[in-house]
C-alpha cells in the first residue's frame, strides 16, 4: 500500500512538472503568481515519491522552493535549512531550481529545461536532478523553510551551517573566478577590512511586516564611525549593496576608502520588493545583479569585521564566514 502511495505522489509531481513548463504559466504577473500559488499549494507538501527503479539503494531529498518573490540569499538560507534536515534524515540533498520560477536566479528562456542551481553552484551530488526524478526513494520537501535569522546570534549553529555550505554549496567556476579576482584586487587576504551590508531601499518602501528595520545610508555612516572608535580604524570599508542611491551617499562620505564589487546597480523607486522589480527587467541584467551580489556576500565573508542589519544576506555572510572578529547587527526594531 505504501509503495502505491509513493507512486501516486510521483505521478502528481510529474504532472506538476509537465504543467509548469507552459510559458504562459511562468509569466511574472499577479494573475500568474496566483495560479502558480494554487499549483504549489497542492504540490509542495512533504512526501516520499517512487519515480522508478533507478538508484534503488539510495535515498534522496529534493529541496524545492515555491516562494517566487524570495531574494537570492533568502533562497540560499532556505537551502541551508533543508540540507540540515536532509542530513538529519540520512538522505542525500539536491536542489530543484528547475521547476520553481524565481526571477532572481532563473533564466526565463530555460525555465523547466535547466536547473538554475547549476548557474551558481557546483552540483551537490554525482547524479543529476533528472536522474533523481527517475529514482525509487525520493523525499520531496515542503515549500516551507523554518529557519530563523536568529541563527546570526548562535555561534555554534553558524559553525554547523559553515560546514554544510563547504560540503554542499560550493560556488561554481564562474562565481569563484570573479570572487578570487576581486579578493586579489581588494587585498582581502592581507588587509584589515571592515565589511558593511546595506539592504536596498525596497525594504524601506515595502516595510515587510515583522522584518528588521534597516538603517538608511546616513544612519549606517553614523554606526560605522561609532564602531571604528570602539574597534579601531579601518583604512578600507567594503560595502555589499545593489542600491544605487545608498552607494552614492557612501561614496561621497568615504571616497576611495570604499571598496565596491557591484557595477550593475538598481535605481530603485516605488513600494515593491526587489524581486518584483526583477520581473520587469531584462533577464541578463537581473542575473548580472544577482551574480555580483552573490560575489559581494562572499567578499563580505572575507572581511575582518561586519556591520549589517538582520537580513538574509547578512546571515548568508555569517554562515559562510563562521565567525567574525568583530560583528555588530543593527537593531532598530521590526516593521509592524
Amino acid at each position: 500500500m505504501s509503495n502505491l502511495k509513493f507512486m501516486i505522489n510521483a505521478w502528481i509531481v510529474r504532472l506538476y512538472n509537465y504543467l509548469i513548463k507552459a510559458r504562459f504559466i511562468n509569466m511574472n504577473n499577479c494573475l500568474m503568481r496566483r495560479i502558480r500559488s494554487i499549483l504549489y499549494h497542492n504540490i509542495c507538501y512533504e512526501c516520499i515519491a517512487n519515480f522508478g527503479e533507478r538508484n534503488s539503494d539510495r535515498k534522496f531529498y529534493v529541496i524545492r522552493c515555491p516562494q517566487s518573490t524570495m531574494g537570492f540569499f533568502g533562497l540560499y538560507n532556505y537551502v541551508v535549512y533543508h540540507v540540515k534536515k536532509a542530513e538529519a534524515m540520512g538522505r542525500e540533498p539536491i536542489v530543484d531550481w528547475k521547476y520553481y520560477p524565481n526571477s532572481a536566479v532563473t533564466n526565463d528562456e530555460m525555465f523547466a529545461r535547466e536547473n538554475a542551481w547549476d548557474y551558481w553552484f557546483e552540483p551537490m551530488l554525482d547524479v543529476s536532478l533528472d536522474e533523481v526524478y527517475e529514482s525509487k526513494n525520493v523525499f520531496m520537501s515542503s515549500g516551507v523553510g523554518e529557519a530563523s535569522l536568529a541563527e546570526a546570534y548562535d555561534e555554534e549553529e553558524l559553525i554547523k551551517s559553515k560546514k554544510i555550505i563547504e560540503r554542499y554549496m560550493k560556488p561554481n567556476h564562474r562565481v569563484k573566478e570573479k570572487f578570487l579576482s576581486r579578493c586579489s584586487e581588494f587585498g582581502m587576504d592581507s588587509e584589515k577590512i571592515l565589511g558593511i551590508l546595506c539592504r536596498g531601499t525596497d525594504f524601506a518602501a515595502a516595510k515587510p511586516q515583522y522584518h528588521s528595520i534597516c538603517p538608511n545610508a546616513e544612519q549606517t555612516i553614523e554606526i560605522i564611525e561609532k564602531k571604528m572608535q570602539e574597534w579601531g580604524y579601518y583604512e578600507h570599508i567594503f560595502v555589499a549593496t545593489e542600491d544605487k542611491s545608498i552607494l552614492a551617499i557612501l561614496k561621497n562620505e568615504y571616497g576611495d576608502r570604499l571598496l565596491v564589487n557591484q557595477n550593475t546597480m538598481v535605481d530603485y523607486s516605488g513600494n515593491k520588493w526587489l524581486n518584483e522589480w526583477y520581473d520587469h527587467t531584462d533577464i541578463q541584467k537581473c542575473q548580472t545583479i544577482t551574480l555580483e551580489y552573490f560575489v559581494s556576500i562572499l567578499l563580505l565573508s572575507k572581511c575582518d569585521a561586519l556591520i549589517a542589519p538582520l537580513v538574509g544576506g547578512t546571515l548568508g555572510a555569517m554562515r559562510i564566514k563562521g565567525e567574525y572578529r568583530k560583528c555588530y547587527i543593527t537593531e532598530l526594531g521590526n516593521y509592524e
